[in-house]
């Protein structure tokens, strides 16, 4: 009787292939999706503003703006926050504020902000990730659904927990 070799290919290398790709496509599109459109129009609220101390504003210019407002201050991570935008010259239907760790990565943080009722201004409530570092500098997007298209508003955050209680 002659000697029969059994067919040993198997589709798991194929399968892993594909898993591999999809794997490696999804987190390009998570990548992308945490950093925003970075096509999109976008205003930066000057360097010196704080919003440990104010609301900041990004002005675009031509009488559209973005105003961040974060409470209560000091902020603080793991305390509960309200964050309130307010824009002018906009119209947005939706609103989202991105916070990316600037030293380290903290986490998908991008809380959906409900509008108050009154135009233009969206609100809602959020908390900050604690962080291992005394300190630590967040960068802060006001990502905005306009009929026009996205539109960012970009501001910094710095948080300090020394001596908290």
């Amino acid at each position: 009787m002659p000697h029969m070799t059994e067919k040993t290919d198997s589709p798991i290398i194929p399968l892993l292939v594909v898993l591999a790709l999809a794997a490696a496509l999804a987190g390009l599109w998570y990548i992308q999706s945490r950093q925003g459109d970075s096509d999109s129009p976008h205003a930066s609220a000057p360097a010196d503003c704080d919003l440990q101390q104010s609301r900041c504003r990004a002005d675009f210019g031509d009488g559209r703006s973005i105003e961040l407002s974060l409470s209560p201050r000091p902020i603080r991570t793991l305390a509960t926050l309200r964050i309130e935008v307010r824009t002018q010259g906009l119209n947005p239907r939706g609103a989202e504020v991105d916070f990316s760790g600037v030293e380290m990565y903290m986490g998908y943080n991008r809380p959906k902000l409900a509008p108050t009722g009154e135009a233009g201004v969206f609100a809602a409530p959020s908390m900050l990730p604690l962080c291992v570092e005394d300190s630590m500098t967040w960068h802060v997007q006001v990502l905005l659904d306009t009929p026009e298209g996205p539109v960012r508003g970009i501001f910094k955050l710095s948080t300090t927990e020394r001596g908290r209680p």
